[in-house]
């Protein structure tokens, strides 16, 4: 099974997004069929995200990282 780049560890969940933190949990994770992923790479759905925070629909309303898609990368996380 491909796993994408765009699913969270729960230990990067907990720290960085801060699930279940209220309106400090990062705004961009969302449900996906590999458990939570990151949204914030995949344009129209990000801007559909930022959009609801700006109209005050979205407890959560954290921005914490460049994204899981950036952070995988970084070599200083491996």
């Amino acid at each position: 099974m491909n796993i994408p780049d765009s699913a969270i560890p729960g230990d990067y969940a907990q720290a960085v997004c801060k699930i279940g933190q209220g309106a400090a949990c990062c705004r961009y994770v969302v449900g996906g069929p590999h458990g939570l992923e990151c949204a914030k790479h995949t344009p129209e759905l990000a801007a559909e995200i930022n959009r609801r925070v700006a109209a005050g629909a979205f407890t959560a309303q954290g921005d914490n990282c460049e994204g899981l898609k950036a952070e995988v990368q970084d070599p200083g996380l491996q």
